[in-house]
């Protein structure tokens, strides 16, 4: 086990860590000092676990908006939402994958069951293009953080719904929290921050795909000054 296994990375903070901690923040009304932050060092840690353990759960939700929204985007059908220059940079992407499997001697299974455009260039731009990924990586955070956000604000409003919490209910209410009409508007809003995101991630993916298939240019000379 090396120290740099503990880091936490940009995605998992924002996607992970905050939202757990506007969770908690939120469930319970109350304020920094209330929760041990900046006081003790056992209470900021177990804070910090609880938020982290709350965000994973958000995270997993929201994953699922995934699988609604991914299949939108690449849709043909739905063109309102899938720009021209989404479907151009896609279209060109697929051509270069293609030429870039044809430069293998052997064949590629990736050709035989190929997977989509998107996890390809995603999976060779993170192997050979470590630039590339610092600004994917950013702007995946920022989407997944809108993504669980979603997951958070919906979580909040149903625990208002009475029955399927008493304790938890009646706690919300008296604590001067969100309303579910406040929590609603947060998730809806979270979730057009998160499909726009994921719209500009997948342009992103493409374009820098791309890009990283141009061809190096040819180095130039430096023209000499004559000779005396």
């Amino acid at each position: 086990m090396k120290p740099q296994d503990f880091l936490i990375g940009v995605r998992d903070f924002f996607a992970i860590i905050v939202p757990g901690a506007t969770f908690l923040l939120l469930l319970r009304d109350r304020t920094a000092s209330d929760l041990g932050l900046g006081t003790a060092g056992p209470q900021l840690l177990g804070f910090a676990i609880a938020a982290y353990l709350a965000g994973s759960l958000f995270s997993a939700i929201g994953s699922g908006l995934d699988l609604i929204v991914d299949p939108v985007i690449e849709n043909e059908r739905f063109r309102a939402i899938r720009s021209r220059k989404l479907r151009e940079r896609r279209e060109l992407a697929d051509e270069l994958r293609k030429e870039l499997i044809k430069e293998y001697p052997c064949p590629v299974a990736a050709e035989a069951h190929p997977e989509s455009v998107k996890s390809f260039w995603l999976s060779h731009l993170r192997l050979n293009c470590p630039a590339a990924m610092v600004e994917l990586d950013q702007i995946e955070a920022r989407q997944k953080l809108f993504r669980s956000l979603v997951a958070v604000f919906a979580v909040l409003g149903l625990l208002w719904v009475p029955g399927l919490g008493a304790t938890l209910h009646s706690s919300l209410a008296s604590g001067g929290a969100l309303t579910p009409r406040d929590c609603a508007l947060f998730a809806c809003i979270s979730a057009a921050f998160y499909v726009g995101g994921r719209l500009f991630y997948v342009n992103s993916v493409y374009r820098l795909g791309a890009a990283y298939c141009l061809p190096e240019p040819a180095t130039k000379k430096v023209p000499q000054p004559p000779e005396a």
